[in-house]
Parts: structure tokens; sequence; C-alpha cells
């Protein structure tokens, strides 16, 4: 009998590390066929640590770089967002994020355009109270001035966020479990457990809820978001339901032109 048990905790112990193993080699890019292209002109611009994600404002060359050395872990770093114009190639990234919100820890960014020109700001902030999205006006010299926090329940471990609307957006939970023996499971066994949210003013829903909870996304052509693993196509979400195959990631935009 023991040598049953022994036996089938070592199939189980070999079947996990064969698990771990396979998840790393994938997200390595192991399997992941290059192509090879013909690379461009590249320079290093350099800007606080820890820049996690960026978006351009195509219509005046802009990029807004958000950034937060999290190598630092005590006393608890304050991000920021930098703005380069892109046009000059001698700018340097200028620091446009005011003083609030006060606890701010940067993580995906996206830009909306309003029909009247106004320009605003997503970003995703990891607050020592909770995840949140933080909304800034943009002035015309490219300062942020911040217009209002977003949290709610199903915002647990947010990733990136796009702008669909003054205050509509999708993101991305990357993980389901915060911590913990299953957050551990999670990232080492590469489980698909994320989800996409949309926020559409009012309350936010997560992808398998919006049925339920009549949440209706804006017209959009589609909605694309990446996911860790081989042959994963970018899932597309319209007028009707979010389909998303749960190992959410990045997300982007891309409206009825």
């Amino acid at each position: 009998m023991a040598k049953k048990i022994l036996l089938i905790v070592a199939v189980l112990v070999v079947a996990v590390l064969g698990r771990v193993g396979y998840k790393v080699a994938q997200a390595s890019g192991q399997f992941t066929e290059v192509e090879t292209v013909q690379a461009g002109t590249c320079s290093t611009i350099a800007v606080a640590s820890g820049p996690e994600d960026l978006v351009i404002d195509h219509a005046t060359g802009i990029a807004y770089i958000a950034a937060t050395d999290r190598r630092v872990k005590n006393p608890r770093p304050r991000g920021s967002i930098y703005m380069l114009d892109l046009k000059d190639p001698y700018s340097l990234p200028v620091e446009v994020l005011g003083g609030t919100p006060n606890d701010f820890f940067s993580h995906g960014v996206s830009l909306w355009r309003g029909s009247d020109g106004g320009l605003r700001l997503f970003a995703v902030n990891h607050q020592q109270t909770g995840e949140t999205v933080e909304i800034f006006d943009v002035a015309e010299d490219g300062q942020l001035h911040h217009a209002e926090t977003i949290r709610s329940e199903v915002m647990h471990s947010f990733n990136d966020v796009v702008a669909v609307g003054p205050r509509q957006f999708y993101a991305t939970n990357d993980q389901r479990f915060d911590g913990g023996i299953g957050g551990a499971l999670e990232v080492f066994l590469g489980l698909p457990l994320g989800d996409l949210v949309y926020f559409d003013g009012k309350q936010a829903v997560a992808s398998l809820q919006a049925k339920e909870q009549q949440a209706q996304p804006p017209a959009l052509a589609s909605i694309f978001h990446s996911s860790v693993g081989p042959k994963k196509a970018p899932a597309a979400c319209g007028k009707g339901e979010p389909k998303v195959d749960h190992d959410a990631h990045r997300c982007e935009a891309k409206t009825r032109g």
C-alpha cells in the first residue's frame, strides 16, 4: 500500500514539474517561430526606473510613459507618468503627473480623445488599498490633471487598460488569486484564470458576467488582448459579449473607422 502511495505521489510530482517546465519554456518563447525582419535604428532614452507601459498620441506625436521603481520595497515608491515629444530627436522625458493621487504605483496606460478634441489618460494604479483606474485630463502643455478614481470589487489584479469613452474602459485582470497558495499555483502552473473587465461609466463587470449584468460595450470594431501560450489568437469583442480565453494580459482597442 505504501509503495502505491509513493508511486502516486511521485507521478503527481513529475506531472507538476513537467507542467511548470513546459509553461516556463513556453513563456520564454521556446515554441515560438520568429520571423527575421530588417531592424530599424534604435536609440536609448533615459527615463525614470521601472517603465512599465507607454501610449502615443499620434495626433501630437507625444508619448506618455508610466514608470514605477518596483525594486524599491521600503519605503513604498511613488510612480509617475512622463511625457516625451517623439517629433524632437533631442527631447527628454518630462514628468507630467501632479500630486494626485498620492499613492500611485503605475501599470498600463491608455488615451482617449473626445469629439471636442479633449484628451484623457487612463492609468492602472496598484494602490495599497486596492486596484484602481485613474482618469486624468491632459492639458495643452501635456500636464495631467486628476479627474477621478474608479474602483470596483471585480478589479483585483489589473494589468492593462484601454479607454473607449470619457469614463468607459476595458481592463485585464491577469490573475484570479491575490497571493497565497492559489496565487502560487496559478503562476507556476500557468493556469489561464485571468479575465477581461468592462466599465460602462457606472458599473464594472467581469467578462463572464457581462451578459447577465447587461453591460453594453461601445461600438468598437474589436478589442484585442494577448494571452500566454502557443497559437493563442487575440480575442475580439464588439457590440456583443466580450469573448476571452481567460488568460488575459495586454489589451488594445480598434474603433470603427
